[in-house]
């Protein structure tokens, strides 16, 4: 009976069927819809739409998208995973999560330092919070190259974590870190529009001189 009085309001008709694919309003399969239900289950993210339209390689985009999320797989998140390692960062001793690896950890500190000089900011971010608010207090071209130069910083952070845990190779002095992350910039350079190439250029110049003034040589 339950069956029945659902079917009732249903009205047949002889012409043919007509596939709609209801995540999208064309009624058309694509799959950006497939792919953007599948990550985020139909709700967007305001704060990250600004990531998916940047100019970033589509890996960097979803690295900085888990990141931000929390998922990267710091040792927090492998332990969950039943990792044989330690849940505690490998340098300073502490959990190591997400925001631990990208912003705690003293040579991302660094880093972020070098940002903060190069850009007149009041403080570092500590957190993944800290730097949605970073960027979300910028607009227009401001706002577009400061997610390259996060990216460019959180991936450059990342393989150098990766390296010390899995291979034990670390950092003979950390200015490198800084100078690996001006590498990506350069290297990301021709993905960008002509209009933001002179503004991404200046921005770099301004942390390359920041670097220098630790005492780190030029890249």
């Amino acid at each position: 009976m339950e069956l029945q009085e659902k079917l009732a309001p249903i009205k047949l008709h002889l012409g043919k069927d007509v596939m709609i694919w209801k995540l999208n309003q064309s009624g058309q399969f694509t799959t950006k819809s497939l792919y953007r239900e599948m990550i985020f289950g139909g709700i967007k993210d305001i704060k990250l739409q600004d990531l998916w339209k940047s100019f970033i390689h589509l890996k960097i985009k979803i690295f900085m998208w888990l990141m931000l999320k929390g998922r990267i797989q710091a040792a927090k998140q492998l332990k969950k995973m039943n990792w044989s390692g330690s849940p505690l960062c490998k340098l300073c001793g502490v959990e190591e999560d997400a925001d631990h690896i990208i912003f705690r950890c003293s040579p991302a500190q660094f880093l972020w330092c070098c940002y903060r000089d190069a850009f007149h900011w009041d403080l570092i971010p500590t957190s993944r919070n800290d730097l949605l608010d970073l960027i979300q207090n910028q607009r227009g071209v401001r706002n577009r190259c400061l997610w390259y130069m996060f990216a460019a910083g959180a991936w450059a952070i990342w393989l150098v974590r990766n390296d010390w845990v899995f291979n034990d190779k670390l950092l003979n002095n950390v200015a490198s870190l800084p100078h690996k992350a001006l590498s990506f910039l350069k290297q990301w350079g021709p993905l960008l529009p002509l209009q933001l190439r002179d503004e991404m250029e200046k921005a770099r110049g301004s942390l390359l001189a920041s670097v220098r003034g630790t005492g780190g040589s030029s890249s």
